[in-house]
């Protein structure tokens, strides 16, 4: 389970730093506020999003686009799904 936390762990932060450097620091404060992190991604999406969310704004959509598109080159898996399916809301 670890390694699918690190992927999407891995994959929000690179996503994040390639839209806006500024809000990855604001995001990891808001998560650590929260008493989450990245790595809470899988087993607790809505509250990441509702983060990601308030922090990125309009450029949230831009790491919807992101995430789709490097997870549609990963097999299908229902931790991935479930995690994409809130993203997308």
């Amino acid at each position: 389970m670890q390694v699918y936390k690190d992927v999407v762990s891995s994959l929000l932060e690179k996503s994040i730093l390639d839209i806006d450097i500024k809000s990855l620091s604001k995001i990891e404060r808001a998560l650590k506020d929260s008493n989450l992190s990245f790595d809470d991604s899988l087993d607790n999406p809505d509250a990441v999003n509702a983060i990601l969310k308030q922090v990125l704004g309009e450029k949230y959509q831009r790491l919807v686009q992101a995430v789709n598109s490097e997870l549609s080159l990963v097999p299908k898996m229902e931790l991935f799904d479930r995690f994409i399916t809130i993203l997308n809301k």
